[in-house]
């Protein structure tokens, strides 16, 4: 599914496991921040 993941944006796995939900490539700022808290 690489390239799914590419056409969201680069959607990270582990962002995928920690919201829940696939993040879209808008919600960027939101990725930053749960890595952030990591």
């Amino acid at each position: 599914h690489a390239g799914e993941l590419e056409a969201l944006g680069g959607v990270k796995p582990a962002v995928l496991t920690r919201s829940g939900e696939p993040l879209l490539s808008q919600h960027s700022s939101l990725e930053t921040q749960l890595f952030c808290e990591q």
